[in-house]
């Protein structure tokens, strides 16, 4: 991940000498935060000014964005890690503002 003059992040790739830009479509910030063997990636995205995060999966050229099931779209989800069973692991921010952790499989 990188920050651009104007405070906003986007995620890279870096492969075989040269980086990429990774953003998930329509995001003012992006955070890339693991892959897994088979080139899967995972990160979180924010769409809005007040920066409210939603997870993604990057598998096969296609985005997917998830938000921790039961929680409303005003929390925050992050992955942070996804192995190559396609298990991801994370934390988010529940509406009550607490901080936990998730695990979700991911097919």
């Amino acid at each position: 991940m990188y920050e651009a003059p104007d405070a906003s992040f986007h995620g890279f790739t870096y492969q075989n000498g040269t980086y990429a830009a990774m953003d998930y479509p329509g995001a003012t910030d992006t955070n890339l935060n693991g892959i897994n063997d088979r080139g899967d990636m995972i990160g979180s995205y924010s769409t809005d000014a007040e920066a409210h995060y939603h997870g993604f999966v990057f598998k096969d050229g296609a985005f997917t964005s998830f938000d921790v099931p039961f929680v409303t779209s005003l929390t925050n989800t992050f992955p942070q890690g996804i192995n190559n069973h396609g298990e991801i692991v994370g934390d988010y921010y529940d509406s009550s503002g607490y901080h936990l952790g998730f695990s979700a499989e991911y097919q």
